[in-house]
């Protein structure tokens, strides 16, 4: 809160002039903001269902209220080639968040485990000062995760991830449906006295996904690890 609270920043035009007669004025915080306030009520479970499916549900609702916003606000000297404006900071924003989690790991045997997310959230909101923390958040998310050890020190891996699309609060465009697959197949083994481990992992092995930025798209990635454990 310190920077919505009490920054002031401007760069000067003409670096070589100590006055900085000629500048942008970039922030310019009026202070007296209210800390952000957050309610919040949850309701779960955490329990074995059987001897070999363990379950971890929640429910949750939670309203966020004086949600610092940031606006172009006047600023009171504007001195060209400045456009008299800058960024400030006042409580403006409020959202409620509605959703579900469960979280299911099946261990059917030993070395052997399977586990399964699945996540539903939805965000209220005014998106106060273009912050559209609406979409915010994926409406709904899955993963799932499997991984079986089998004799001679081999172990084979893989998960599957799903997320709806997305807004980041930072003003980046629209992070569309995400798919992603990942892969590992390993070997554990003696070398030398010590344990050591070789490994091939497969990333991203569906069609290229965007991350971050809709242009940021991580491509298929395969590399071949190898580890070594000593005392």
């Amino acid at each position: 809160m310190l920077l919505e609270e009490q920054s002031f920043a401007r760069f000067c035009l003409v670096p070589t002039d100590p006055t900085c007669s000629d500048f942008t004025q970039t922030f310019a915080s009026s202070g007296n903001l209210d800390p952000e306030e957050i309610i919040s009520g949850e309701l779960g479970y955490l329990g074995r269902l059987t001897p070999t499916v363990s379950l971890d549900l929640r429910v949750f609702n939670d309203q966020v209220t004086r949600l610092i916003g940031v606006y172009d606000a006047p600023y009171p000297e504007p001195v060209p080639p400045g456009n008299g404006v800058a960024f400030d900071f006042r409580n403006s924003g409020k959202a409620r968040i509605m959703g579900s989690e469960v979280q299911m790991q099946w261990q059917p045997q030993p070395g052997t485990r399977v586990l399964f997310g699945y996540a539903n959230v939805n965000v209220e909101s005014n998106n106060a000062d273009d912050a559209w923390y609406s979409r915010s958040a994926p409406r709904n998310s899955l993963s799932l995760f499997g991984l079986r050890e089998f004799p001679g020190g081999w172990q084979a891996s893989g998960g599957f991830f799903f997320q709806d699309e997305m807004l980041y609060l930072d003003g980046h465009d629209l992070i569309d449906t995400v798919w992603r697959v990942d892969l590992r197949a390993a070997r554990r083994f003696q070398l030398a006295g010590s344990s050591a481990e070789a490994a091939l992992v497969l990333q991203n092995v569906l069609d290229p996904q965007p991350d971050y930025y809709p242009d940021s798209v991580p491509p298929r990635i395969g590399y071949f690890t190898v580890s070594l454990q000593t005392h």
